[in-house]
């Protein structure tokens, strides 16, 4: 039976750990802080199978952990690792992968994992019209949605917005991207138009992870609009410029985690079973 580390994190964890020790699995499982020091080094040990948060890290330094976690350093982690773990996280740092590499350690990012990530947008989609719906002082249903970008996120947010009643618009780099957003049935536009429709807008999803809505198209929003930003760090939206004129404005970083963490972690857990399966058969 694998022994399995599971480190850091949020919610997500928390539900995976679970999932773990109902199919009857062997965890250790570091989430709180605990009673007395624990040793990142002895727990990689005794362990066989590494499962780390999604996102692995966000200051680079240290696992991601929504606790604060002591002795979660990636440079400790990264020592650590021995040829007979297998490691699994989300948005693996470079470092991380190259030491794996050169132990021939199988290292699998969540992320990369394209039933894993597009399942993963279904609740980050579904998490941001929850945050839109608490946010907004104005229904979904008859109105009008941006959304820019046009990635897994996006697409299926533009899905879901338009399930709802809401009149869609995908805002995208490139023409031949919007295509298939406009034969969906989305009004579209390039980001270089923006500045003609955003403020027509009573719901802005951002989702590119660069700045989109800058302090000039700030200006433009209507006042009672509602913008949410799931894009990864370091987000697309001044949310200073938007904050001088009072607009309603979020930034919403691990929405699955947040608003959905079961069946995020239902996800992740199939994905790792998937893996143990096919490395039997092998």
């Amino acid at each position: 039976m694998h022994q399995f580390l599971i480190l850091g994190g949020d919610s997500r964890q928390v539900c995976l750990n679970r999932l773990l020790s109902q199919s009857g699995s062997s965890t250790c499982f570091y989430y709180d802080r605990p009673s007395s020091p624990f040793s990142l080094r002895e727990a990689m040990e005794d362990s066989h199978i590494i499962l780390c948060p999604v996102p692995f890290t966000k200051d680079g330094k240290t696992i991601f952990s929504e606790n604060s976690l002591p002795g979660l350093e990636i440079q400790t982690f990264t020592a650590c690792l021995k040829n007979t773990h297998i490691l699994f996280g989300g948005n693996i740092p470079s470092a991380v992968r190259e030491r794996c590499d050169l132990l021939s350690i199988p290292c699998h990012d969540f992320m990369k994992l394209e039933d894993v990530a597009w399942k993963n947008a279904v609740a980050t989609a579904e998490g941001a019209v929850a945050e839109a719906i608490s946010l907004s002082p104005v229904n979904l249903y008859r109105s009008r949605c941006l959304v820019t970008g046009y990635g897994r996120c996006a697409a299926i947010l533009a899905d879901r917005l338009k399930g709802m009643g809401a009149r869609v618009t995908v805002a995208g780099r490139n023409a031949s991207r919007l295509v298939p957003a406009h034969c969906l049935g989305y009004d579209t536009c390039l980001l270089k138009e923006l500045g003609a429709v955003i403020g027509e807008s009573d719901f802005i999803f951002n989702t590119i992870p660069s700045l989109v809505l800058d302090a000039a198209l700030a200006n433009q929003v209507q006042e009672n609009a509602a913008v949410i930003d799931i894009a990864s760090a370091p987000g697309g939206v001044d949310f200073q410029a938007l904050e001088r004129r009072n607009i309603r404005a979020r930034l919403c970083p691990g929405l699955p985690g947040r608003c959905s963490p079961l069946s995020s972690a239902l996800i992740l857990y199939e994905a790792v079973m998937e893996y143990i399966r096919d490395s039997q058969t092998q």
